[in-house]
């Protein structure tokens, strides 16, 4: 799963993927165009199948935001959303992303 995002001063979903296969999500990693500045809350992107458990998130404050290895499993047709969950604000700049989610077939 892919998605390029052009604003991360508000919340909204990125991306919807639903696998016809069961999977085991492995990293969710983001690179910023520009390392977002002074922002007084960062955003933070977060992966749900809608359970807690299959619920993780990103924190991007940094020009690279890797969540490090992770090991999160999703049923065949489970709808998984990729949110930007948390909108950044305060920053004195504002930034594109492009987010990969990192999976693998179970």
């Amino acid at each position: 799963m892919e998605h390029v995002s052009r604003n991360l001063g508000s919340t909204y979903t990125v991306s919807t993927f639903t696998p016809d296969t069961a999977i085991k999500v492995t990293r969710i990693q983001a690179q910023a165009a520009a390392a977002p500045v002074g922002c007084t809350t960062n955003a933070v992107l977060t992966l749900s199948d809608g359970t807690t458990a299959g619920t993780r998130t990103l924190t991007v404050s940094t020009a690279e935001n890797d969540s490090q290895p992770i090991s999160v499993n999703y049923s065949a047709g489970a709808k998984l959303t990729l949110r930007v969950s948390t909108a950044a604000s305060g920053c004195s700049r504002n930034t594109s992303i492009n987010v990969v989610v990192q999976y693998k077939a179970q």
